[in-house]
């Protein structure tokens, strides 16, 4: 399943990948797949990730009473500790 359109200009842009025009143009991988980090990868492709809003500054106005920051927090930096750790590499070849 190859990637469509607005996908390949965001790795462009985050300079994992290159374009080359013409007719004999295309894609090409230029980032080394095993320097780039599943949490790096999936910030270039979708922004900051987290399972809530709040864990990326929302300006959520129920941030100082909930009671469940600090657990979803502890959660997402699993998560990422997890996702820094696997690069690229690992899961495509």
């Amino acid at each position: 399943m190859g990637l469509n359109a607005t996908g390949r200009n965001v790795l462009c842009t985050g300079s994992i990948i290159s374009s080359t025009k013409g007719p004999s143009g295309g894609y090409e991988v230029i980032a080394d797949p095993a320097n780039i980090n599943m949490t790096k990868f999936f910030e270039v492709m979708e922004g900051p990730f987290g399972i809530v809003d709040c864990y990326s500054d929302s300006g959520c106005d129920k941030l100082n009473n909930c009671t469940i920051r600090t657990p979803i927090n502890r959660l997402n930096n699993s998560i990422r500790s997890v996702l820094d750790k696997m690069t690229l590499a690992e899961v495509t070849y």
